[in-house]
C-alpha cells in the first residue's frame, strides 16, 4: 500500500512540473459568398473577402445564416459583440435576427444597404449607427433601441423599418434622405427629438408617407412634446474666453439650434436663438459641448444641467448687460458636476 501511495505522489509531482495548457474559447469561422465570418468567444466578426464587393448574401430565414448555430449553440443567444468591418457593403435579409445580447451596433460607411428583417427583434439593442438604405422591417421590434443615428448616405427608409421600437427617444436623420416609407416609425411612442443635418426647408422636401408615421409628423409640428432640431448653416459671432470676438461657422462645424426637446448635448455648438422655458427638464452633457446665447435669448430650467466627464462652455453674443443672453438653472443635484442655483448673464 505504501508503494502504491508513493507512486501516486510521484506521478502528481511530475504532473505539477509539466506546462499547463489553457484551452482558448472555441473558434468557428467560414466564408459565405463575398464575406468572411468568425465567432470567437461571444464576438461575431463579419469582414469582406479581399478583392470582392463585400456584399452579403440574402438568407431565406434567420436559421439559414451560416453562423446561426455553432458548436451546438445558437449564436443569437450568446453573441454580445457584433463587429461589421469596413468594406462590407450590404447586410443580407434575415442575417442577424434575435441577436438580443448585442447592445450597440455601428455599421461602417461602406455598408450602403441593409436587407429585409436583417436585425429583426434584436431586443437588447440600445444604440445603432448606420449610413445605408434601410430595408423593410430591418429593425422592427427592436424594443430596447433608444438612440438611432443615420448618417449621410442613407436615401430610403422602407416600410416598418423601425416600427415598434418602443424605447426610441433620439433620432438623427441625414441631408441625403429622400423618402420615409409608410409605418417606418409606427408605434415609436417615446420619440422625443429628431436631429436633422440640414435646414427646415430641406427637411420639408423629404417624402414622408403619411401613413402611421405619427411620431415624425408630431415632431415636425411640435406636438406631444416632440421636436425637430435643425443643423444651422449660419455664422455666429461671440466673445471667447479672452474677450476676443470669434466666429462659429455652421457650414464647417456641428452647429444646432437649441430646442426645448433637447435633453442631451452630444458635442458641437448649440445656438440659443429664443427664450426657452424647459420646466423641470434636465440637460445632460454627454460630450464636450458649447452653448452660444444670442442677444435677449435664454434658457430656464429647474431640472439642472449635468456634466458627466465632459466640458460645457457657455458663450454670449454680446457683453452688453442690456442685451446679454442668460441661463437660469436650479436643482443641479446628482453626483456629476453641474450648474445649479446659478444665473449666467443678465437675462433682460
Amino acid at each position: 500500500m505504501k508503494k502504491i501511495t508513493s507512486m501516486i505522489l510521484m506521478a502528481l509531482m511530475i504532473c505539477a512540473l509539466l506546462p499547463i495548457t489553457v484551452l482558448a474559447a472555441p473558434v468557428a469561422s467560414g466564408r459565405d459568398g463575398n464575406i468572411n465570418w468568425k465567432i470567437e468567444g461571444t464576438a461575431l466578426t463579419i469582414s469582406p473577402v479581399p478583392g470582392t464587393d463585400g456584399k452579403m448574401n440574402d438568407f431565406a430565414d434567420y436559421d439559414y445564416a451560416p453562423w446561426y448555430k455553432v458548436n451546438g449553440n445558437k449564436s443569437y443567444e450568446i453573441i454580445t459583440d457584433l463587429v461589421i468591418e469596413d468594406g462590407v457593403s450590404r447586410i443580407g435579409n434575415y442575417a442577424f435576427c434575435y441577436f438580443s445580447q448585442v447592445k450597440k451596433l455601428a455599421l461602417p460607411n461602406s455598408c450602403c444597404e441593409i436587407g429585409r428583417e436583417a436585425f429583426y427583434e434584436c431586443a437588447g439593442l440600445e444604440e445603432v449607427s448606420l449610413s445605408g438604405d434601410v430595408g423593410e422591417d430591418a429593425f422592427v421590434y427592436c424594443s430596447g433601441l433608444r438612440r438611432l443615428v443615420i448618417h449621410e448616405g442613407c436615401r430610403y427608409i422602407e416600410q416598418e423599418a423601425f416600427s415598434e421600437c418602443y424605447a426610441l427617444e433620439y433620432l438623427t436623420l441625414p441631408l441625403s434622405l429622400l423618402k420615409i416609407e409608410c409605418e417606418a416609425f409606427e408605434y415609436d411612442t417615446n420619440l422625443k427629438l429628431i436631429t436633422y443635418f440640414g435646414t427646415k426647408d430641406e427637411f420639408s422636401k423629404i417624402n414622408i408617407v403619411n401613413d402611421d408615421n405619427e411620431p415624425i409628423f408630431q415632431a415636425i409640428n411640435g406636438q406631444n412634446g416632440r421636436k425637430v432640431a435643425y443643423k444651422t448653416a449660419g455664422k455666429y459671432t461671440y466673445f471667447d474666453e479672452n474677450g476676443n470676438l470669434a466666429t462659429v461657422d455652421g457650414t464647417k462645424e456641428n452647429c444646432w439650434i437649441f430646442t426645448d426637446g433637447m435633453t442631451e448635448l452630444i458635442g458641437g455648438w448649440y445656438i440659443v436663438d429664443s427664450k426657452l422655458d424647459l420646466g423641470n427638464q434636465r440637460i445632460y452633457v454627454k460630450e464636450d459641448s458649447n452653448i452660444l446665447l444670442l442677444d435677449h435669448c435664454g434658457i430656464e430650467t429647474s431640472g439642472g444641467i449635468g456634466v458627466v466627464n465632459t466640458t460645457l462652455k457657455i458663450y454670449s453674443e454680446s457683453f452688453d448687460e442690456a442685451s446679454m443672453g442668460y441661463i437660469t438653472v436650479t436643482n443641479s443635484g446628482g453626483n456629476e458636476a453641474g450648474i445649479g442655483s446659478e444665473r449666467y448673464g443678465d437675462g433682460t
